[in-house]
């Protein structure tokens, strides 16, 4: 049986950028004085559903998932203090939040903790090459090889 392959992106975005909103959400408002309707513009997301996670009043079942994974709090917070520190100088950050986060957990070896803990497999999931984690874009399995069609 052919398992489907998704695109790294497209499993990043869906299954793992959600819960990584609301733990960024938690810091920006907690320890870096954001407001929530701040964090909410930042991170492309409604303030209510900040108030509501902020207040229990809305679990994440993929929260609690990923802050089993060690290390993952560290990569929150580091983000975060990035975030926080373009804001004080005037710079918006709103457009590569996700693509900061998946370079983070890529460099810190956790990317693959992070999918086990939200029960993705691995074959499920088409990693990018090498030379294409800089953020290019370009999907390494969409490559033709020299004398392939």
């Amino acid at each position: 049986m052919r398992v489907r392959k998704y695109s790294l992106c497209e499993v990043f975005v869906r299954r793992v950028l959600p819960s990584l909103r609301m733990l960024l959400a938690e810091e920006l408002v907690v320890r870096h004085g954001f407001t929530q309707l701040e964090a909410a513009k930042t991170l492309g997301i409604s303030q209510p559903l900040i108030n509501y996670y902020l207040r229990g009043r809305r679990r994440f079942r993929g929260v609690e998932k990923l802050l089993r994974v060690p290390g993952i709090k560290r990569i929150v917070e580091c983000v975060a203090k990035t975030i926080a520190e373009e804001r004080s100088l005037g710079n918006e950050v709103t457009s590569n939040i996700a693509c900061m986060l998946c370079k983070a957990l890529r460099e810190s070896l956790l990317l693959n903790s992070v999918l086990k803990a939200l029960g993705i497999k691995e074959d499920e999931v088409r990693m990018p090459a090498e030379e294409c984690i800089e953020g290019e874009g370009v999907d390494a399995t969409l490559i033709t090889r020299p004398g392939l069609k």
